[in-house]
């Protein structure tokens, strides 16, 4: 298992407490452990956005354990996703919390 512990992003830029991804981005994600990240804004682990116009984020996570991540500020305790194409599968989600949203 590969671990994201006690990761955090703040200021102007506070998306994603492990991991940011945006546009025309893939991320494959197997056998990981997210555990008490945080960031300020969305996504306590993992925030990935696509848009419309410049392309999707893709997002595949298999066999993962999100534990205490926090988005501070935003949505998705453990995952914020938007504009993607998102896949899920085997995965734990244990206590993750957020401004207005819990895990995904």
């Amino acid at each position: 298992m590969t671990l994201f512990a006690d990761n955090s992003v703040s200021g102007e830029y506070n998306n994603g407490g492990a991991i940011f991804a945006k546009e025309n981005s893939t991320i494959n994600l197997a056998n990981v452990i997210f555990d008490s990240n945080v960031a300020g804004g969305y996504g306590g682990a993992i925030y990935s956005a696509g848009t419309n116009d410049t392309g999707a984020a893709d997002l595949r996570v298999t066999n993962a354990v999100f534990h205490n991540n926090i988005a501070n500020d935003g949505k998705g305790g453990a995952i914020y996703t938007i504009n993607n194409d998102v896949y899920l599968s085997d995965d734990a989600f244990n206590n993750n919390q957020a401004y207005t949203s819990t895990s995904v």
